[in-house]
């Protein structure tokens, strides 16, 4: 990896712990500079603008995002538990990494990031979760008598719904919390006995 490519995925990565952490408005170029040890001027020679900086931070987020998710639904190796565990684990991850203001701070200033996320996140639930869910009933992991697109349904509606900025300024819960708790209440309704089981036995 080349010297320039290492100091652009520093700042990259820098930025990103500090976006998350206290929204996107509230992080100045100086900040990050600060943060990373190095003097805005360097910044600026990789990332002219801070608008610049905060796509490539969150196109970056997504594609590892998309890619994480992705490649667990395929995993012919692990079975519907087994995906289920992993992926979950990784949602709540990046939700606890969260602060409170990012959402509706994307909402509100940056209307074609939040469109992506948006697009982002309907996208793995009714492709990736939804292969799952399949996979699942046919393994005997989920229940059988649940329509699966009316249940896909119900779980993307609920999570756009609960994690939407305009309700999360109205809870006393970070989106972590209130991701966890929707995915308790939901898969422990949809899980058979045996599925439940399974899902347990992972950590």
């Amino acid at each position: 990896m080349s010297g320039d490519l290492q100091i652009k995925n520093r700042i990259v990565e820098g930025a990103e712990e500090l976006f998350f952490k206290f929204g996107v408005s509230k992080v100045t170029m100086e900040e990050i500079s600060d943060e990373l040890g190095m003097s805005k001027k360097t910044l600026y020679q990789y990332f002219p603008s801070k608008d610049e900086l905060v796509k490539v931070v969150s196109d970056k987020t997504l594609n590892e995002s998309n890619a994480f998710c992705s490649a667990i639904s395929c995993d012919a190796h692990l079975n519907v538990s087994e995906k289920l565990k992993q992926m979950m684990n990784f949602i709540a991850t990046m939700y606890a990494r969260m602060g409170r203001s990012l959402l509706h701070d994307l909402r509100k200033n940056f209307p074609e990031i939040w469109k992506a996320v948006h697009e982002h996140r309907r996208r793995c639930i009714l492709n990736d979760f939804g292969k799952m869910v399949h996979d699942g009933v046919q393994e005997g992991v989920f229940r059988k008598d649940i329509d699966e697109n009316l249940l896909i349904t119900i779980y993307l509606n609920t999570v756009e719904s609960m994690l939407s900025p305009d309700v999360l300024t109205e809870l006393p819960y970070t989106p972590a919390q209130v991701f966890e708790a929707i995915s308790k209440i939901m898969f422990e309704g949809l899980l058979t006995q045996e599925g439940r089981e399974k899902f347990c036995a992972y950590p």
